[in-house]
């Protein structure tokens, strides 16, 4: 999933002992089966973005507008989402809860403000964000707190962090003079994380955003820049770190540990980035490296404390046909449900496909 701290840190303190024992159990990392999400009429290719515990997938379709967003479940098939009200805009969804609300953004040729909203089959569309040149949310929890970054005619025209509720609408999170913030994702404690840039030096820092306004630094001052994407429910947060050998590779960070490189490999283009963690413990993102030959590869990585980082492609079921014909790709985005799904999009005879991957039982 793309708070109180003072409060809660007793709280993170064990659950975070009872996340590792959870992740410990898993004696081999997953054997995973392929499914392939239709392409609807009318479009081309389509990408997913991202899902929920109960396997509803999101994502968008290229067709005759540039994006088409979808929901799709194995129930109900897929389904293309669009408004009436603005038959010429494009609409791009970043997250989904448990619930089925969806949270992401509605952009049109000419119009100069791009409204972020929440969706659901129930409700429709209900847009926020009227000010400002831009809004991008990134992720929703299951009870509804949209987080995200807005663009603001505020005389500083840098991004902000946004936190949207029902309630209390858009507040923000004032980053200090100088200072460029983004978020990515939120737990369902209300706890968001992300990074701060100094506009000055450009270092960029991985950060907790708190309930009570609080932002804390999850990296050491001494290595160069971090940017954290996700966290779960047990307070473990993922990203990617540079470390001071400039190696950029993918990290876990808890409480009581700190900071955990899960990537082994060494050499400056032996490349990671995670990008979503699951309440078990399990690790999404992208890998890249360069083989004894010089080749460069990008591949999606998958990780657990008990087994280590993996190239997602060997964890594909090799009697699944599918598996030799796929090519995984973790752009734009990659996520990782409660049950260990995952949410991707694939390469199949040269078309792009929203991809869910299931482990085999």
């Amino acid at each position: 999933m793309r708070s109180m701290l003072p409060t809660s840190v007793l709280q993170l303190t064990g659950v975070l002992a009872v996340s590792l024992s959870v992740t410990a159990v898993l004696a081999a990392p997953p054997v995973y089966r392929i499914t392939v999400l239709p392409v609807p009429a009318g479009t081309f290719t389509c990408q997913g973005t991202g899902l929920n515990d109960r396997g509803q997938v999101i994502g968008h379709c290229s067709g005759a507008m540039p994006f088409m967003p979808f929901v799709w479940s194995a129930a109900s098939g897929m389904t293309l989402v669009t408004d009436p009200r603005f038959p010429r805009a494009s609409f791009s969804f970043a997250a989904i809860n448990n619930a089925g609300v969806v949270t992401g953004q509605r952009y049109q040729p000419v119009v100069a403000r791009d409204p972020g909203f929440i969706w659901d089959v129930a409700n429709g569309f209900q847009y926020f964000g009227t000010t400002g040149k831009a809004w991008a949310p990134a992720s929703i929890n299951d009870a509804n707190v949209v987080v995200g970054n807005s663009f603001i005619d505020d005389g500083t025209f840098s991004w902000k962090v946004f936190r949207w509720t029902q309630a209390d609408g858009v507040q923000y999170v004032k980053p200090s003079p100088n200072t460029v913030t983004l978020t990515y994702g939120v737990n369902n404690l209300g706890q968001g994380v992300g990074t701060k840039q100094n506009v000055d030096s450009r270092v960029t820092r991985a950060v907790l955003y708190d309930t009570d306004g609080s932002v804390t630094t999850l990296m050491p001052s001494t290595w160069r820049s971090s940017e954290a994407y996700a966290l779960n429910d047990l307070g473990q947060v993922v990203g990617v770190m540079e470390a001071p050998q400039a190696q950029t590779h993918a990290f876990v960070w808890t409480l009581a540990g700190g900071i955990h490189d899960i990537d082994g490999r060494t050499g400056s283009r032996n490349q990671s980035y995670a990008m979503d963690i699951n309440n078990a413990g399990q690790v999404v993102g992208k890998m890249t490296g360069v083989d004894d030959n010089g080749n460069y590869s990008e591949s999606a990585l998958y990780w657990d404390a008990a087994n280590g980082m993996h190239d997602l492609k060997t964890l594909l079921d090799p009697t699944d046909p599918l598996s030799a014909l796929t090519q995984l790709l973790p752009d734009p985005g990659m996520e990782i449900n409660v049950h260990g799904q995952i949410a991707l999009s694939g390469e199949i005879d040269g078309e792009w496909r929203a991809l869910l991957l299931t482990p085999v039982p």
